[in-house]
């Protein structure tokens, strides 16, 4: 059995207390942060002394796929051989973390994924912004661009893995490769170029500053050095060009007249 445990963004203070009970019990704990003092003190401290970091796996300037494909062949030995195994991942395991659905298939009925704070979680926080308020698009770039998804401007999109677009390629950071002209212009065809959209990399917790930066749509190139792996870019929505004026008057309709009495209490609510 393999246990995939997100360690959030902020890690490791938002690992979550299923995840830890995950870690404890596990015989063999995996993980692709060996360069994190904090995570090795915390897997110190939890007594996970039989522990593996497959970080070496995961390696710049070589295919995105070509590194899942690496991390989850030796993903699957170890398991067969340990058969209880807690593997770590950064933020939630199911937010664009393709080696989840690799392994899981190559697991099949095997793999427990546990939930944890993702980039979503910390970039609506960051922004102050509910993302029911104004209703919200959570979009990867190229794939954006590949199936051109016709965009609701009057919806908040957030897009991830701006520092790849168009790209197969694992970058470092500053958009090595990227192709964010494609992006702006794709952009543009929805917005106009004054809009003003942000660029947004929530604090890791590991001493990396985190990213909040505005410009125009049109400037969005410009911006190119700025998106390093975990940055996104945020497209607020424009104003509404109507509403629907019969549930506009429902809404009116139920909007009480006089205050609000309060039930008297009951024998069952007051014993």
């Amino acid at each position: 059995m393999l246990t995939i445990v997100g360690t959030g963004i902020k890690r490791p203070q938002q690992l979550t207390l299923e995840g830890v009970t995950a870690i404890k019990n596990a015989k063999r704990v995996l993980h692709i942060t060996a360069s994190e003092q904090a995570i090795d003190a915390l897997l110190d401290g939890l007594g996970a002394a039989n522990r593996r970091s497959l970080e070496q796996l995961y390696r710049v300037g070589t295919l995105d796929q070509d590194n899942y494909e690496r991390l989850a062949r030796e993903v699957v030995l170890e398991v067969e051989r340990w058969d209880d195994v807690a593997l770590l991942l950064y933020g939630h395991p199911r937010l664009g973390v393709s080696v989840t659905r690799l392994i899981e298939e190559k697991l099949p009925g095997r793999v427990l994924v546990l939930p944890a704070t993702s980039s979503f979680d910390t970039m609506i926080n960051d922004l102050r912004r509910d993302p029911l308020e104004r209703g919200s698009v959570l979009l990867d770039a190229t794939r954006l661009l590949l199936f051109q998804f016709t965009l609701e401007p009057c919806l908040d999109h957030y897009i991830y893995h701006v520092d790849s677009v168009a790209s197969r390629v694992l970058s470092n950071a500053g958009g090595n490769g990227s192709r964010c002209d494609l992006l702006r212009d794709y952009l543009l065809k929805f917005y106009p170029a004054q809009h003003k959209v942000k660029l947004i990399g929530s604090d890791s917790g590991q001493g990396e500053k985190p990213v909040m930066m505005e410009l125009e749509l049109g400037q969005l190139e410009a911006a190119a050095d700025w998106m390093a792996i975990g940055v996104s870019l945020f497209v607020p929505a424009l104003r509404p060009k109507k509403i629907d004026r019969e549930v506009y008057a429902l809404l009116q309709g139920s909007t009480p007249t006089s205050p609000v009495q309060e039930a008297a209490p009951t024998a069952a609510t007051l014993s």
